[in-house]
């Protein structure tokens, strides 16, 4: 059974740039460091174009268990701490979304 974070938000419209830029830094960091986001079965990004909050962004991260997803964020924690480069991403999300609309859930497979 599978386990999900997920992550909804809205990007401010005059950071719509700098939010694509900083999506694909955070897809290339994740290719080179692996070791990274070991457990993390699929990360998938979407952009909602109806219902809810329209226009808002959708991330999904799977893992196979919950075991799994506090392994992967102990280590994404670890590194902010210790790897300057992903401190750096980090951080530079924080000024692109509008945290009024940001929120992040936990789901379970049922079936």
């Amino acid at each position: 059974m599978s386990t999900f974070q997920v992550e909804t938000y809205v990007i401010r419209p005059e950071k719509q740039g700098e939010f694509t830029a900083w999506l694909q830094t955070v897809l290339k960091y994740k290719e080179k460091h692996p070791e990274v986001f070991e457990g993390l079965r699929s990360w998938k990004f979407f952009h909602r174009e109806y219902g809810g909050i329209s226009g808002s962004y959708v991330a999904m991260m799977e893992f196979g268990s919950m075991t799994d997803l506090d392994r992967v964020m102990t280590r994404m924690q670890q590194r902010v701490q210790e790897d300057e480069e992903f401190s750096k991403i980090n951080r530079a999300f924080e000024p692109l979304y509008d945290p009024a609309a940001y929120s992040c859930e936990i789901w379970s497979t049922v079936v």
